[in-house]
């Protein structure tokens, strides 16, 4: 999640695991536990609207690093496939 929420084009070439380790990021893992308990206590909401309006503040609050996270993996696969593609001789 660290490596997900760091500027690619404002880091070093390569970085060492201690250094994304204590990289300043805006999610650690303890906003994660808490948006996960947050969505299970959802399940004991008996208010149906007030269930839904925290979902979506809950969902309003993970989605900016859902669209990093989707963003490193596409950027992964791509990079993958450019080696594969190599690897063939493509």
């Amino acid at each position: 999640m660290r490596l997900a929420q760091l500027d690619p084009w404002n880091l070093p070439r390569a970085m060492s695991s201690d250094e994304v380790k204590s990289a300043t990021v805006r999610v650690l893992p303890d906003q994660l536990r808490q948006w996960r308990a947050d969505g299970e206590a959802l399940a004991s909401q008996a208010d149906d609207l007030a269930a839904f309006a925290a979902f979506a503040d809950l969902e309003d609050a993970f989605e900016p690093l859902e669209a990093l996270v989707i963003q490193l993996a596409a950027d992964v696969e791509a990079h993958l496939q450019f080696q594969y593609d190599i690897a063939r001789g493509k």
